[in-house]
């Protein structure tokens, strides 16, 4: 399937964030058969032989060498800190509502979806504009990938499009998890299920399994890290506003004589850029000191060439493109 929509839910402490992560590296870094389609899963049981599979091995369906999807152009987008990630926005709903072209093509984890789209807020712009996203994610071939303790709690349209719904629960220590898998559309299974109305669910799960040895995953996220809400990031610009220390965004025509002003004021800003790189941050400061639309600055990267290194949490590096 080109597109997935999946959800991982369970109180807290459940396993969701590290069975999701678990989920969105497998996919990218799994052994693919691009002839049959098939994809060797890293984290079978034990006693799979296919678990042996590398990329380069022939499929031992038909002898194809195998593949991954990250070597096929794949992405992963996150709005938590996973060391995967090839880009990671902490707004992520802000992020998703310009329908960047770079999404395209792409694994996205969100973590903590109530913070993003919550349910008590259907009619708020980002929301609807998140939803619109979720919706269109074939056209795209995006897999979203999200947490939440309870999927009543996010914007209904998005638990309609859920194509599967995993209910977690943690071992003790964390090391394995239980996923009881229910098919909402029965597109897995063809059990002719629809989507559930409440939640746990009242009907047996489809399908369980187990995410085992889940300490390899520790590593990859922290565990700690708080996922804000939506309306935080609205609040600290409206702030920085009030206090004078953003300026507002307005507008230009592309054949204005202004748009052709910040245009040059946007060449001059990335020229200054030498191979030792700099702070995305610092680039963000720089637009908004010369009033130039911050919302552009991730597609003038994209457009440019240039390449931005996720070096941890708040924290991003952007260097030049490299010579021809």
């Amino acid at each position: 399937m080109d597109s997935t929509v999946a959800g991982f839910f369970g109180r807290r402490g459940a396993g969701k964030t590290l069975s999701m992560t678990a989920y969105g590296w497998s996919f990218l870094h799994s052994p693919l058969c691009v002839n049959c389609k098939e994809l060797y899963r890293t984290f079978k049981h034990r006693l799979d032989d296919k678990r042996t599979l590398n990329v380069g091995s022939p499929c031992p369906i038909c002898g194809t060498t195998l593949v991954n999807n990250k070597l096929l152009g794949w992405k992963c987008f996150s709005n938590y800190n996973v060391t995967f990630s090839s880009s990671y926005h902490e707004n992520i709903a802000e992020f998703i509502s310009s329908f960047p072209d770079e999404l395209s093509q792409s694994v996205l984890l969100v973590d903590e979806t109530p913070a993003v789209a919550n349910s008590r807020r259907t009619m708020s712009s980002l929301n609807l504009m998140f939803s619109l996203f979720v919706e269109q994610l074939r056209k795209r071939r995006v897999h979203l990938f999200y947490t939440a303790q309870n999927p009543m709690r996010i914007d209904r349209s998005i638990f309609w499009q859920t194509d599967v719904a995993f209910d977690c629960k943690s071992s003790p220590g964390a090391r394995s998890v239980k996923l009881d898998l229910y098919d909402q559309w029965g597109g897995w299974l063809d059990n002719q299920s629809t989507v559930m109305s409440g939640w746990p669910p009242e009907r047996p799960p489809d399908r369980t399994m187990y995410l085992t040895r889940a300490d390899r995953f520790w590593d990859f996220y922290d565990t700690e890290e708080i996922v804000m809400p939506t309306e935080y990031y609205k609040r600290q610009k409206d702030v920085a506003k009030e206090q004078g220390l953003v300026a507002s965004e307005t507008y230009l025509d592309p054949e204005s004589p202004e748009a052709a002003a910040a245009q040059s004021e946007m060449n001059g800003i990335f020229d200054e850029i030498t191979s030792v790189g700099v702070d995305y941050d610092l680039l963000v400061r720089r637009f908004h000191r010369r009033k130039l639309p911050v919302a552009d600055l991730q597609k003038e990267l994209t457009s440019r060439g240039f390449n931005v290194e996720v070096l941890g949490k708040n924290k991003q590096k952007v260097y030049p493109p490299e010579p021809d």
